[in-house]
Order: structure tokens, then C-alpha cells, then sequence
């Protein structure tokens, strides 16, 4: 399935099937469905820039990089601290000139 289809799961539409279902796929957040679908929203144009092989250098990556990062601990915060222990990214931002 692609991103976006991701994405869309989480649009005003479906609130029946996250009341249902989907709300239990984020057992860390508040249970708004709302909440994931903004995080969802800001990381779409990124994750399609890096998909297509376009630039980044302008973007702000850091931003993106706690997005992914307040999503992965949605579903469960072990992952979050889990992906920051082995993630390069804030070293790398550091770094660059």
C-alpha cells in the first residue's frame, strides 16, 4: 500500500473507522484521529520529495525528522527511543555546513 493511501485512512471520512478500529494502532496518542492526521499531513510532501529523488537541502528536516519520530511513539514509544538510539540524523544535521 502507498503512503498516501496511509494517509487518507486518517481524512474526516473515515472517523467511523477510527472510532472503530484504527484509533487502537495508536495506543500512545490521544485518541484523536485528528492529532495523526495532522503529524501524517506535514510528513506527506516530505516523504513524497524524498520518494521522487528530489532535493531536501531547503526543507526543514530536523522538523520532519521529530514528525516521523512523534509518529513512530503513537504507535509505541519504545520505538520512538528505539529509532533515536540508532538514528544518525541530528548528527548528521549537526554536522553539515
Amino acid at each position: 500500500m502507498s503512503f498516501g493511501f496511509w494517509r487518507a485512512l486518517f481524512d474526516k471520512k473515515y472517523d467511523a473507522l477510527w472510532v472503530a478500529r484504527l484509533h487502537r494502532a495508536f495506543p500512545a496518542g490521544s485518541g484523536s484521529r485528528s492529532e495523526v492526521a495532522a503529524v501524517m499531513s506535514n510528513l506527506v510532501p516530505f516523504r513524497n520529495r524524498l520518494a521522487h529523488h528530489e532535493t531536501i537541502v531547503q526543507r526543514p528536516i530536523a522538523e520532519h525528522y521529530e514528525e516521523m519520530l512523534t509518529l513512530a511513539g503513537l504507535v509505541d514509544p519504545e520505538a520512538r527511543v528505539w529509532i533515536e538510539s540508532i538514528s544518525r540524523v541530528e548528527q548528521v544535521l549537526a554536522e553539515r555546513p
